[in-house]
């Protein structure tokens, strides 16, 4: 039975199931020691630099859709796997139940990746629900207003929002997408903007002129 586990066929899969489960027992085990692995991999998140344009704006509008930023990333990847791994399980023990042969293991990657994929989401989307506010929304969009944020994440054009992060005074860090108004104007990784007000996005954000005079 385990040798079955590792024909080419189902391969993938069960490394993808193998993963979440290490990745899983090395959160428990961290908990006890009180250093927690997702803790470990939400403080890396917003140190990425990504050098996003509009041409390739939509690797921002991806990891949004994910729920990158929103629900912590460990949680995501485990859903990944866990979703991946019994999405290619399902997929071959069907194929072989029906036709008496395993799917070739490219097609099957490259058909369960597909599936994984909304699956991912509709469950980040649960987690979301049920996380507690003080962990990702313990303000809201009106008492926001006013405040700086940093960009994190994209380059911020009209039409084209950027993530942006905000920390409050309990240092809980509240991320969000914001964009500028006018076209001629753009906000980049770094920059700290004024949220000004609520957009069907996000927010709408105003350039920082105060940071500007303290450099001066």
């Amino acid at each position: 039975m385990i040798d079955m586990l590792w024909i080419p066929e189902l391969q993938p899969f069960t490394i993808a199931l193998i993963m979440m489960l290490a990745i899983a027992l090395l959160e428990g085990v961290g908990m006890l020691l009180g250093v927690g692995l997702s803790t470990l991999f939400d403080s890396l998140l917003p140190d990425i630099d990504f050098d996003i344009n509009e041409p390739s704006s939509a690797l921002t509008h991806f990891m949004g859709w994910m729920n990158i930023g929103r629900v912590p990333l460990l949680a995501i990847i485990v859903c990944f796997l866990t979703s991946f791994g019994a999405v290619g399980y399902l997929m071959q023990s069907v194929s072989f139940s029906l036709f008496s042969f395993y799917i070739p293991s490219t097609i099957a990657v490259f058909v369960a990746f597909g599936v994984t994929l909304p699956m991912t989401k509709f469950m980040t989307n649960a987690i979301r629900k049920v996380i507690p506010a003080d962990e990702s929304s313990a303000l809201s969009q009106e008492e926001l207003i006013g405040s700086a944020a940093t960009i994190t994440l994209g380059t911020a054009k009209k039409g084209f929002p950027a993530e942006a992060k905000y920390v409050d005074k309990y240092t809980q860090a509240h991320y969000f997408m914001v964009e500028p108004e006018e076209i001629e104007i753009e906000f980049k990784v770094g920059e700290t903007v004024i949220l000004a007000k609520e957009s069907p996005r996000g927010f709408y954000a105003i350039k920082n002129t105060l940071s500007q005079l303290e450099k001066e």
